[in-house]
């Protein structure tokens, strides 16, 4: 199974603001993985299963089953 990845884009509108976005995405469990001269660009893992997620491992337990 794949992991699941969820990125985040920071706007670079002023200092401050960029500062507190990025430390508070940091503490959230993303890192960084790219810059451009407007936007930093973060990713991180997708926290708890999805709705499909759950409905896919039911299909596979009956598969398993048959």
């Amino acid at each position: 199974m794949a992991s699941k990845r969820e990125y985040k884009v920071i706007w670079m509108e002023d200092r401050g603001s960029v500062e507190g976005a990025l430390n508070q995405a940091v503490r959230g469990g993303f890192k960084i993985v790219g810059t451009t001269a407007q936007a930093i660009i973060l990713e991180g893992k997708t926290k708890g299963k999805d709705k499909d997620d759950d409905e896919d491992d039911e299909d596979e337990e009956d598969k398993e089953d048959d």
